[in-house]
């Protein structure tokens, strides 16, 4: 039986504890999975305050290299300067003196982790496998490609995207061994502990928005649809999911539109469960791209009925009157959907049965698994 050692290189949240992020979780739903009898799993992180340090999460090997100080939102702003903090701690001397490995499967969310993973795979002889999380295009927070980026993604020995988009893009540059692979969840982790539907006889209905608190996500829009339906429905409350550079800005505008007491923010969680379970609708309000969101598979798994812009692919996730409903990105459409359906238990009784079968028919891990193995397989023959 061939031992691989997979290394998985991504940019955590701000440590020490990595944050909600969907590559964070992605990857460390990953690893968890992968059979151990076959891999042997180690996730590199150059986000740390100091020097190589080994640790283990949820059931995962981390080693943290690298002199990162900054969180997630300043490090998508000012990728160079972060960069060259972690330069000064010699990445690549830290990982060539502790670890080898066959494969490095590096996150393309940050692009100085395929940086990173094509240099690592150079010291050890090792295949690149790049997964690619992110929409290609100019808008704020887009992956902006050139022809350094292309060159260097060229010289991977697989790709995955789990976009369309940038699906066909790569097809266009000439990229020939790459996959569109949607992103998975570990659908049973998600499931209510009682596989029931929550209790109704409760009065108040509890609205979920899950994410980072930044723009691409539309936690703006999340608030004013909520504000539109909460002048007609004084029953509705709405939980916001995460941490982010508007997190303070958000605050004054709940609390400015007379909201503070009926819209509550946690901070960003690592496990996000509790918060799900409890939760009656789940709100996804980007106003670019909804798929290939966590957040929202996580959502169906547990059953929760889902209001979702209808924008880019989101319609391949969200059946629109069947699983949720798409709606325009408006404050009024959306406000107008929150009434629609907490309005009417029968129907959010059908969309919650239909989003858990769903998610357990198409979002599981164990196929993704599957398939990614397939890959190296082929690529270590």
């Amino acid at each position: 039986m061939i031992d691989l050692s997979i290394s998985i290189c991504f940019v955590s949240g701000l440590l020490p504890p990595i944050s909600v992020g969907g590559v964070e979780r992605y990857v460390l739903n990953l690893v968890e999975e992968l059979p151990n009898t076959k891999y042997k799993s180690l996730i590199i992180s150059h986000h740390y305050r100091g020097l190589g340090k080994l640790e283990r999460k949820h059931n995962c090997r981390i080693y943290r290299v690298g002199w990162n100080p900054l969180p997630y939102s300043q490090v998508r702003i000012i990728g160079s300067i972060s960069r060259e903090l972690s330069n000064l701690t010699s990445l690549l001397d830290n990982v060539k003196n502790h670890w080898s490995f066959d494969i490095v499967h590096s996150q393309f969310g940050e692009f100085s982790d395929v940086v990173y993973g094509t240099k690592i795979c150079r010291e050890n002889e090792a295949k690149h496998v790049v997964t690619i999380h992110g929409r290609f295009g100019t808008q704020f927070e887009d992956i902006r490609m050139n022809s350094r980026r292309l060159d260097v993604l060229r010289k991977a020995d697989y790709l995955i995207t789990n976009r369309q988009q940038t699906f066909q893009y790569l097809l266009k540059m000439g990229f020939e061994k790459l996959a569109l692979l949607r992103n998975p969840i570990p659908v049973s982790k998600y499931k209510r502990p009682d596989q029931e539907t929550p209790p109704r006889e409760r009065k108040n209905i509890e609205l979920l928005f899950l994410g980072r608190l930044s723009l691409r996500k539309g936690p703006f829009l999340a608030i004013q649809g909520f504000a539109y339906a909460a002048k007609k429905d004084p029953n509705l409350n709405l939980c916001m999911v995460g941490g982010g550079v508007l997190e303070k800005q958000l605050r004054a505008f709940a609390e400015k539109m007379d909201l503070k007491d009926r819209v509550h923010f946690t901070g960003p969680r690592l496990d996000i469960r509790p918060f799900l379970w409890k939760s009656d609708v789940f709100l996804a309000t980007s106003p670019t791209a909804n798929s290939p969101s966590l957040s929202l598979r996580e959502a169906m798994a547990a059953g929760i009925p889902v209001i979702a812009t209808d924008v880019e692919e989101t319609g391949t996730v969200v059946r629109d009157g069947k699983t949720g409903l798409l709606v325009k990105p408006n404050p009024r459409a959306l406000g107008e959907a929150i009434l629609k359906l907490t309005g009417d238990e029968n129907m959010m009784k059908r969309y919650r049965m239909a989003a858990a079968k769903q998610a357990e028919i198409e979002f599981d891990l164990n196929g993704y698994v599957s398939a990614l193995d397939r890959i190296y397989d082929a690529i270590m023959e």
